[in-house]
């Protein structure tokens, strides 16, 4: 099996730059793109609590009741997101921005308790860095999909662009894969291997015949 490298390094190419793309929407729209994945996240719900409804008759009698309740909370919970995505988005906002100022006031606390040396100064910027991004959340929950969108658009940037450059300097350095060895543009390929070896074997025969 041969593979041609200069017709399929542009799928590479391609995708990456696909991912790119979809990364800088992502910061650029980042409400719009947030409202979407909020969506989609709500359509995987709802798909697995149909699969779930198929699998409650076959659950036995200890679990049906708990599996019953896992199949309407799925259900609700994510035709809420379809329909409410910006409502769903505050809740999300508020929960996670009342986390980050629980985990900063508790770990400003052990600080003030154990006083480590050598992780104080640190300790002391991740806790108001946390509650900072806390109250943000709470009072701007818009700022939480801005964020979101960044922690996943920025690294679909960088794997776009890293598979975009990637594919592009293999295409240039490499020509073709042969049965899993990589040969260089001006290498024979299998065929024309196959002719010469097909060739040297008869020139080989020719004199042993005529001897006969």
């Amino acid at each position: 099996m041969t593979v041609n490298v200069k017709n399929s390094w542009w799928l590479t190419s391609l995708f990456g730059l696909l991912i790119a793309v979809l990364g800088i929407l992502m910061i650029a729209y980042s409400a719009s793109a947030w409202k979407i994945l909020i969506v989609l996240v709500g359509l995987g719900f709802v798909i697995n609590a149909f699969f779930d409804i198929s699998t409650i008759k076959l659950s036995p009698i200890v679990f049906k009741k708990w599996a019953i309740s896992n199949t309407v909370l799925n259900m609700l919970l994510g035709v809420l997101m379809i329909i409410l995505p910006w409502f769903v988005s505050t809740i999300i906002s508020w929960v996670i921005g009342t986390l980050l100022i629980i985990y900063g006031i508790g770990m400003i606390s052990e600080v003030c308790v154990f006083r480590p040396q050598y992780l104080l100064t640190r300790m002391i910027i991740v806790s108001l860095l946390s509650i900072a991004f806390g109250v943000l959340f709470i009072f701007d929950p818009s700022s939480f999909s801005t964020t979101v969108m960044l922690v996943i658009g920025i690294p679909c940037i960088v794997v776009g662009v890293m598979l975009l450059v990637g594919s592009i300097i293999y295409r240039v350095k490499k020509g073709k894969v042969q049965n899993g060895h990589i040969f260089s543009d001006d290498a024979p390929t299998y065929e024309q291997t196959a002719t010469v070896i097909s060739e040297e074997e008869n020139s080989t025969e020719s004199p042993s015949s005529d001897n006969s």
